[in-house]
């Protein structure tokens, strides 16, 4: 069912379980309505179902509309803005309808593809048919539509963005679809084609998106009128840096809107940053704060104690190890 009239760009959008729904509400949809309103995008969203249970029923009933509550600190400032989503304009399930599924590859205005399908969603699963209507793992559903992209354009192919947390994960997709090529014969061409034609990008992803704001939910909808049952909340810093090339500038430009995206030829500097401070802050923290009584890492931030050993840890131990310009305003951003 369409929402909206057919914009200029599709996207597709592949999710798994409800948190990779809320969190590519609050990121990629978040900044594609955006797009659209800034720099005239004109751009859809079609997302796509890769599970046989369950259902999007809520946003089917809203058409697809949903509001993003952002609230924060950003820059020294308190940052509280409702911003409503209007880019997503289709959903397609391709357990119950497979042909709409392939039809979606013949469309010469579809050229992104952007995934969240957990870390456990890019893999290879030797035993799964390509007669399969669908496959069940998401890279043979990806290799099944690259497929008859290429039997329908062989000489164009997508831009495909892989938001799940794992180490190249646009090159990890890549492989595992030319696996999935060699299993079912689909010929050396198509080899040369998914190599050549598509951009795999390495991404990496950062944003808080706690969920549905139950606390405020009935104040929002008394602000906005109606009951949005899709309404989620996230933190005002993102971060989305995207190993591509100049194509994938070219068809996502969402750099020159004013968000925190980069595309860069190495992504490790940013992801060296990401795993030092982040997650290494996370990890030093717990046993320390769980001594101290602290059971979450807000009670963290707040106990006086731990709050100290955190800042020290990362300021003084861990930024020196980091020779990037964005390592401290990455550490600033997250913790203070």
């Amino acid at each position: 069912s369409n929402f909206y009239p057919h914009p200029t760009h599709h996207l597709l959008k592949r999710l798994s379980n409800l948190e990779e729904v809320i969190f590519l509400r609050a990121f990629v949809d978040w900044m594609v309505a955006q797009m659209n309103e800034k720099i005239g995008f004109d751009a859809g969203i079609v997302i796509v179902k890769p599970t046989p249970s369950g259902h999007y029923d809520d946003l089917i009933q809203q058409e697809g509309l949903f509001n993003v509550q952002t609230s924060g600190i950003q820059d020294g400032k308190i940052v509280d803005d409702l911003y409503l989503v209007k880019s997503v304009c289709r959903v397609v399930q391709p357990y119950q309808d497979f042909q709409s599924y392939l039809a979606l590859a013949e469309q010469p205005n579809l050229n992104i593809i952007i995934s969240n399908t957990t870390e456990a969603g890019i893999v290879f699963e030797a035993e799964t048919q390509l007669e399969n209507h669908p496959v069940n793992s998401f890279p043979g559903k990806l290799t099944q539509l690259l497929y008859r992209r290429y039997q329908v354009f062989p000489t164009e192919g997508f831009v495909i963005l892989p938001c799940e947390l794992i180490e190249k994960n646009g090159g990890t997709l890549q492989q595992c679809v030319l696996q999935y090529a060699q299993l079912w014969g689909l010929g050396s061409d198509f080899e040369d084609w998914v190599m050549q034609h598509n951009s795999f990008c390495n991404t990496l992803v950062d944003r808080i998106v706690p969920g549905f704001p139950a606390e405020r939910a009935a104040t929002i909808f008394q602000q906005i009128g109606v009951q949005d049952n899709l309404l989620v909340a996230a933190e005002p810093y993102h971060l989305w840096v995207i190993e591509g090339d100049k194509r994938a500038q070219q068809y996502f430009p969402v750099h020159q809107i004013g968000l925190n995206v980069h595309f860069t030829n190495d992504l490790m500097p940013f992801r060296t940053i990401k795993v030092r401070v982040l997650n290494g802050a996370h990890t030093a923290m717990t046993m320390f704060g769980y001594l101290h009584g602290c059971r979450t890492v807000r009670a963290c931030m707040e106990h006086p104690t731990v709050n100290a050993f955190v800042q020290s840890l990362v300021f003084d131990e861990i930024l020196p190890t980091l020779p990037y310009e964005e390592a401290e305003k990455y550490s600033t951003h997250k913790l203070l």
